[in-house]
């Protein structure tokens, strides 16, 4: 399921209408996300096939637990252009933890950091199964991908918008 207003429904329709050979890549997806819902994985276990989920996408380079401040460390900085936190299963994004901070607000406040804008434009808050994808220019929206029921037509547009 979709939800957000980050796109239009015409832009998802037309990524919707795409075939590039996409058939493969939606399998590799469906594996390695079934493998996430039968396991239950810590951080930094769901950081490895999440990088191996930004691979089928097309990512090559990941900086693991990059540091940014004394205080803020990304799980995952891909080709330099993307930032990635990983939460475990089941967190609720935008409910605070012990930190008193929603993971929300924490990708969020990445993508405000000044180091951070010199490089990633766009920020996913994912759990392996929700991604939430989040624009710098915009951070009071996203999309969210749910994909707890694995969709083709959801995942084309997932696979092009961060292809």
């Amino acid at each position: 399921m979709i939800r957000g207003y980050l796109l239009s429904d015409y832009v998802i329709d037309e990524i919707k209408n795409r075939q590039k050979g996409i058939f493969e890549k939606f399998k590799n997806f469906s594996e390695i996300l079934e493998d996430i819902k039968g396991n239950d994985y810590n951080e930094a276990d769901l950081r490895e096939k999440i990088i191996e989920i930004l691979k089928i996408l097309g990512w090559n380079e990941f900086k693991r637990e990059y540091s940014i401040s004394n205080l803020m460390r990304i799980d995952i900085v891909a080709n330099n252009k993307i930032i990635v936190e990983c939460k475990r299963k089941g967190i609720e994004f935008d409910k605070k933890e012990l930190n008193n901070k929603s993971p929300a607000k924490q990708i969020r406040n990445y993508l405000f950091d000044e180091e951070v804008k010199k490089f990633a434009n766009f920020g996913i808050l994912t759990d392996g199964i929700k991604f939430r994808i989040y624009y710098a220019n915009k951070l009071s929206d996203y999309i969210e991908f749910d994909f707890e029921e694995i969709s083709e037509d959801d995942f084309k547009v997932f696979y092009y918008l961060l292809n």
